[in-house]
């Protein structure tokens, strides 16, 4: 069974608070912390002027033990009582988490009228958790914050994944629309970190002003990411294209030292990068001679477009069309042939075969 994403779960809380509906407790659990942050964020402002108490490792064990009487003692001039206990419910350790537990057990069991309690965890609980349970009974929020799923299903191209859908929606909400290109490059230089990515297209926007209202090419990604997302599979297809060796080459060896990191954000090692970076490339120079073909039977740019299904970068894509050659392309694709052979049958060093396929793809 499918698990709802965070974000879903976030939006519904956002829908409920929005109607007027502040339930007694809000459970917020699982390891990804800007989900949890996220959670947090909806609830304080949607608190309006009620008091809010945080407890957390940093707080004092003499406060810790306050924290039953906190639960049942309402707001003292009655508008309210929000009541924050960050992660693990042993925040003093040993003997403590006993009584703690036992303070929110009880709480849920009974809520009291205008306290509302907020349990942050990194830990993800179980579907027979206690705890869980309770928060359940008590008509409570519960979202798990968990990491997004970055890897497609068999039959989805690889920007289909949850986290580049939730890249794609959270620049939606900012007035702008990601093209698959660019959802790739920048899942794959950040990895699976919402946060960052969010912080990222706040940049984006700001950078690009509101007037922008085109897909957001790669290229401006890669410029405002800066030196890390240089050297990707991408822009080197791209290179290649339009003949760009020293570009090229040097993107190559990007890729030989660096590597790329994969779509759930780890680094690949580098035999992967290099199979990843020739089928890319494989893919965009037959694009490229399928759409040359098209041409000398007369068909016109609209055709080819539908015929390729070019959706995105339409002006990038008859740019590199225009400056390739048939033939440079036919002898890209036997290179890259060859190339695989050498990486697959023979076992020589990835790096080496990628650079010396750039090198023998663009030789006059």
């Amino acid at each position: 069974m499918a698990q709802v994403s965070p974000q879903e779960s976030l939006d519904a809380l956002e829908r409920r608070l929005a109607g007027g509906d502040f339930p007694p407790a809000f459970l917020f659990h699982g390891p990804q912390d800007y989900f949890r942050s996220e959670g947090l964020r909806i609830v304080f402002a949607r608190a309006g002027d009620k008091d809010r108490v945080q407890l957390d490792g940093a707080t004092p064990p003499e406060e810790q033990k306050k924290l039953a009487g906190d639960l049942r003692t309402p707001s003292l001039f009655g508008k309210g009582k929000v009541l924050v206990v960050r992660e693990d419910l042993s925040l003093g350790g040993g003997r403590d988490k006993a009584g703690l537990d036992k303070a929110v057990l009880s709480f849920l069991e009974r809520p009291t009228p205008g306290v509302h309690l907020v349990l942050l965890r990194r830990e993800k609980l179980q579907a027979r958790s206690k705890l869980l349970k309770a928060f359940q009974k008590a008509r409570g929020v519960v979202v798990l914050c968990r990491e997004l799923y970055a890897n497609p299903f068999p039959g989805r191209r690889p920007w289909e994944t949850e986290l580049h859908r939730w890249i794609s929606g959270r620049a939606a909400r900012l007035g702008l629309r990601l093209a698959p290109e660019s959802l790739l490059l920048l899942a794959g230089v950040l990895g699976n970190s919402p946060g960052e990515a969010a912080g990222f297209l706040e940049r984006l926007r700001t950078h690009l002003g509101e007037g922008w209202k085109e897909p957001v090419p790669p290229g401006v990604v890669q410029d405002l990411l800066g030196p890390g997302g240089e050297a990707n599979q991408f822009e080197l297809a791209g290179a290649l294209l339009k003949g760009k060796v020293r570009e090229a080459l040097l993107l190559a060896r990007g890729i030989a030292r660096s590597g790329l990191k994969g779509q759930d954000g780890r680094p690949m090692d580098l035999a992967a990068s290099v199979i990843v970076t020739l089928s890319w490339a494989h893919q965009a120079l037959a694009r490229c001679l399928r759409a040359h073909h098209l041409l000398r039977k007369g068909m016109g740019e609209s055709g080819v477009e539908s015929a390729l299904n070019i959706h995105y970068f339409r002006e990038r894509f008859w740019e590199e069309v225009r400056a390739s050659t048939p033939e440079r392309l036919e002898k890209g694709l036997r290179a890259l042939l060859r190339a695989d052979r050498r990486l697959k049958v023979e076992s020589e060093d990835p790096g080496r075969v990628l650079e010396a396929w750039v090198a023998e793809a663009l030789e006059p």
